[in-house]
């Protein structure tokens, strides 16, 4: 078992390795939560509004994706716990994306799309 301070095994290996797996983490996150929206599973304004609307749409789609996968016979799609100190990780890269140049212009586009 590894610590709840980290994503994953690996994160645990080196302050390096866990700031990659946060990041990575996060990626995953939004990926998965923008092809959700894509089909209808979540309206846009989860998928772009805050950290917190964001997490929430998170783990609501980790439930539905692990519940999916428990019907099939499979293991999680999403096995990881985040704790408070993970999520806290994981804010502060979206705080950094938020702090961007390049944010206005890309969440100004996001809110044209379709």
């Amino acid at each position: 078992s590894h610590s709840p301070s980290f994503i994953s095994r690996y994160a645990q290996s080196h302050p390096l390795e866990d700031w990659a797996e946060t990041w990575a983490h996060y990626l995953h996150m939004i990926d998965t939560l923008e092809t959700a929206t894509t089909f209808g599973l979540f309206e846009k304004e989860e998928k772009i509004g805050d950290f917190d609307q964001m997490m929430v749409a998170w783990i609501e789609l980790s439930i539905i994706m692990n519940s999916l996968n428990r019907s099939m016979g499979l293991y999680d799609a999403y096995p990881f716990i985040l704790t408070e100190t993970i999520i806290a990780k994981i804010r502060f890269v979206h705080q950094l994306l938020s702090r961007a140049p390049w944010t206005t212009q890309s969440s100004a586009v996001l809110k044209r799309l379709p």
